[in-house]
């Protein structure tokens, strides 16, 4: 709906970005396995819909659902890191330190962190820098990513992403 509007008014979208807080619902026995899978699918379609090859994406899931007493949020978070690994326009944020409100979702500064993490990754994703086939980054601020820069969080290149 959103395109056809735009183009009512002769505005052409060109999506840049995707956020994708989500996971929870799959965070179970039978769904959890087969997450990767179904997000990869999901992307490579998505990408395509949209006439966006280049679509950087950026994964994070509530690492505290159901107060981190749910086994299958992990599969969860191992298959976003992997997506992350095999996809060099997609970066996989540890949302960890973010705070919540209830077993489900974030506080108002959970969030706002989140989303801070998340604009920083697409960022380096988008400046090329660094570029390694896995992006992970975690914290609260990634110094350096933005131009206001200074923080003290880690941005991890490899396999090393908790």
């Amino acid at each position: 709906h959103a395109r056809r509007a735009a183009q009512t008014e002769s505005i052409e979208l060109h999506p840049a970005v995707l956020a994708w807080i989500q996971g929870e619902a799959d965070a179970k026995p039978y769904a959890a396995r087969a997450y990767g899978r179904r997000l990869k699918t999901m992307l490579r379609q998505l990408r395509k819909e949209l006439d966006a090859p280049d679509l950087i994406v950026v994964l994070t899931v509530n690492p505290h659902f159901e107060r981190g007493k749910n086994p299958y949020v992990e599969t969860i978070i191992e298959q976003q890191k992997l997506l992350a690994r095999t996809d060099p326009r997609l970066a996989y944020v540890d949302a960890t330190s973010a705070g919540t409100a209830d077993q489900f979702h974030f506080d108002s500064a959970g969030i706002k962190l989140v989303g801070e993490m998340i604009a920083r990754a697409a960022l380096a994703i988008a400046r090329d820098e660094p570029s390694p086939a896995f992006q992970c980054f975690e914290g609260h601020n990634v110094a350096n990513m933005l131009p206001y820069g200074a923080g003290q969080d880690t941005l991890h290149t490899d396999n090393q992403c908790r």
